[in-house]
């Protein structure tokens, strides 16, 4: 399903609700400079500001990787990707949704260093 392109998608789905909020963006550096400032902005507005800096790391990174991996190769500049963010109880949730056909598949795992700092390989 592809999302409306209403920056507000969630509007125009008829989705509307006090801890929900949408919003599209393309692979152009502008677009994706807004879609963290929305996310801070919502986050803060949600009386959440101690946890804007985590959200907005976490949703640049699924944003990233709409755009390497579905709209950098869509060929249309226009073509978006739409970020979702649920508040709901403790918790918030968001997703990223993006045009690709594609499956997702599974990566190798990464490894990390150990938890006690030793520097040999450990995968969580």
């Amino acid at each position: 399903m592809t999302p409306p392109a209403a920056p507000d998608w969630g509007l125009a789905l008829g989705i509307s609700a006090a801890g929900f909020a949408a919003r599209a963006f393309t692979c152009n550096a502008a677009s994706l400079k807004s879609v963290r400032h929305f996310v801070r902005e919502t986050i803060s507005d949600w009386g959440l500001g101690p946890f804007a800096d985590d959200m907005t790391t976490v949703v640049g990174e699924l944003a990233a990787n709409a755009i390497r991996h579905a709209l950098a190769g869509a060929g249309d500049a226009d073509t978006k990707a739409s970020l979702g963010m649920v508040r709901t109880g403790g918790a918030v949730v968001c997703a990223v949704v993006d045009p690709s056909p594609a499956p997702q598949h599974a990566a190798a795992p990464t490894t990390w260093p150990r938890p006690d700092g030793d520097c040999s390989s450990w995968t969580p």
